[in-house]
């Protein structure tokens, strides 16, 4: 039987994380998704998607949830 990469486990991970519970961060942060937007250099436009849809930008999901400290 192989074992998953570190990668796959690592996104299998970060998609467990909800969308909620990053709102949820931001809020607690102080933060908007702008403000993390401009911080990791991507279009707000972007990261939104990456927060609601994990799949259409994992790469970018899991920047905000490190910069987030999830």
């Amino acid at each position: 039987m192989l074992c998953a990469s570190a990668n796959t486990k690592r996104e299998q991970r970060q998609n467990k994380i909800s969308a909620i519970e990053i709102k949820q961060r931001l809020v607690a942060k102080g933060l908007t998704v702008s403000q993390v937007a401009r911080n990791l250099g991507y279009a707000r436009n972007t990261v939104s998607l990456s927060i609601h849809h994990p799949t259409l930008y994992p790469s970018v999901r899991s920047q905000v949830i490190k910069h987030l400290g999830l």
